[in-house]
């Protein structure tokens, strides 16, 4: 492949990482806590990111789940090719994880759309990234509801969050789902830089007997590539140095 034809392939290979977004697919159970934050997040990534959004009937029930259209495309029944387009999903977020549906995907139980989804995706080694932030017996949030009262029962859930996580799934706090979504974004922004300007590692370098003046020693028995004047001098030096 000669230079002309290497370019050709980078400029080909920088375009498709370029214009490419991630299919993200956002998998919601019964709540909406904190939903205003979620859909700003989900918003300001959406020039790098195609979404599909699947909710569970309880959701879908007692929230509104139109106003994610806005974003992308909301699946509200069982869709045919949704289990042959999982393959293509780069990742899989779950911003409202439930009590109800923690312990059944800790269970590896999928007895709803919703569950298939992310169990299929889990088989598959998608990564899947979920806030904890709904189910939580331990917060604020729990506290004001007085649901922090059994020792016995949170225990349970935060076993079932440590069988999540043997299982590939990252739990996290809200803020640090929303670092580990970024992160992910950003990783094809480093790829795109890092092929634009490709390291040069010494081992490639051509050493000049300016380089090879500061510190003689160091190069004398090196085999990278240097000039004729700059072996010359290390020839001259190591013969000196027998001398002396």
């Amino acid at each position: 492949m000669n230079a002309e034809e290497l370019e050709l392939l980078l400029k080909k290979v920088l375009t498709e990482l370029t214009e490419r977004q991630y299919l993200v697919l956002v998998v919601g159970f019964g709540s909406n806590q904190k939903e205003e934050h979620i859909f700003s997040l989900l918003e300001k990534h959406q020039s790098h990111c195609q979404y599909q959004f699947v909710f569970s009937k309880a959701y879908q029930e007692f929230f509104d789940s139109s106003k994610w259209e806005q974003l992308g495309r909301v699946i509200r029944t069982a869709d045919a090719t949704m289990l042959a387009d999982l393959a293509q999903v780069d990742l899989i977020l779950i911003p409202y994880l439930t009590r109800n549906s923690l312990a059944k995907l800790a269970l590896g139980v999928a007895d709803n759309w919703p569950l298939t989804l992310v169990n299929q995706g889990l088989l598959m080694a998608k990564p899947v990234m979920a806030a904890n932030h709904c189910w939580l017996t331990d917060n604020e949030f729990a506290a004001f509801r007085e649901i922090n009262q059994n020792p016995a029962m949170q225990k349970l859930y935060y076993d079932h969050e440590a069988k999540l996580k043997t299982l590939g799934v990252q739990s996290l706090t809200l803020q640090d789902w929303k670092v580990a979504f970024e992160g992910f974004i950003a990783k094809k922004n480093q790829i795109i830089e890092q092929i634009k300007t490709p390291q040069v590692h010494s081992s490639t370098k051509v050493l000049t007997l300016k380089d090879v003046k500061q510190d003689p020693l160091a190069y004398l028995s090196s085999s990278q590539k240097m000039t004729d004047l700059a072996r010359e001098f290390l020839n001259e030096h190591q013969g000196e140095g027998r001398h002396n």
